[in-house]
């Protein structure tokens, strides 16, 4: 992953921006994996400008181990919420 303004955003976190319009997120529904999600945080910071402890990540997908929220290890997509937003 590159840092600089020239990186290649995939298509897809592109459409999940789009999708996640009327929410609270900033990107909804977006397929989780390790290169989808340090995209997704890059994009928030550049386009928000705000920092990395302003970004939040809920993680989406089965609650196998407990009834109340999502292990990272069991998460199939995520969402992405900006502090304050």
């Amino acid at each position: 992953m590159k840092t600089d303004s020239s990186m290649f955003i995939a298509p897809s976190i592109v459409h999940h921006l789009m999708v996640a319009n009327g929410y609270t997120s900033v990107l909804k529904g977006v397929p989780y994996n390790e290169s989808n999600l340090g995209e997704a945080k890059w994009l928030v910071r550049m386009f928000n400008k705000c920092t990395l402890s302003d970004i939040r990540v809920r993680y989406r997908g089965k609650r196998l181990s407990h009834p109340n929220h999502t292990l990272k290890s069991e998460a199939t997509h995520f969402d992405v919420y900006v502090k304050g937003g």
